[in-house]
């Protein structure tokens, strides 16, 4: 089944929350005990997102599920999914509100957004204003309550 926004001429603003998971998978092999995968609705997403018309506010609510403290050093990979996303996005500017669950939380976030700091696109976006990171506590934000009329 494929979703398609086209039909929502008054569409202005949109929320999108979706659980991004790393997670070491254990196999035995001759040069590898555990491979690190990063599993992410991202082009999925993006995917539902070109069939927007433009919106004035796109957020991007990403809760990261962690198994463990490591995340891969190559960030420019790791995000382009990410990148790919925003530049392709039916908004001018993305607001991306990031949040980990693991322990401890905050430790968990800082990572995140390390990572994202070693992606030249994703700081590049930033720079221009096209992308908000926003990291938020324990919980994601509430979604707001529309306006009447909408």
């Amino acid at each position: 089944m494929f979703l398609s926004l086209s039909s929502l001429l008054c569409l202005e603003r949109l929320i999108i929350r979706a659980d991004l998971q790393f997670h070491r998978r254990y196999r035995c092999s001759r040069d590898r005990w555990g491979v690190l995968q990063f599993r992410s609705s991202i082009p999925s997403i993006e995917r539902v997102l070109k069939t927007a018309l433009p919106l004035q506010h796109l957020t991007l609510n990403f809760r990261f599920n962690l198994s463990h403290y490591q995340i891969p050093e190559d960030s420019e990979s790791l995000w382009s999914p990410l990148v790919s996303l925003i530049s392709e996005s039916p908004s001018p500017c993305v607001n991306l509100c990031v949040m980990a669950s693991g322990l401890p939380n905050e430790a968990m976030t800082d990572r995140i957004l390390s990572s994202f700091s070693r992606c030249t696109d994703l700081t590049r976006m930033v720079e221009q204003g096209v992308l908000v990171i926003t990291p938020v506590g324990l919980e994601l934000p509430p979604i707001e309550e529309p306006i009447a009329g909408f």
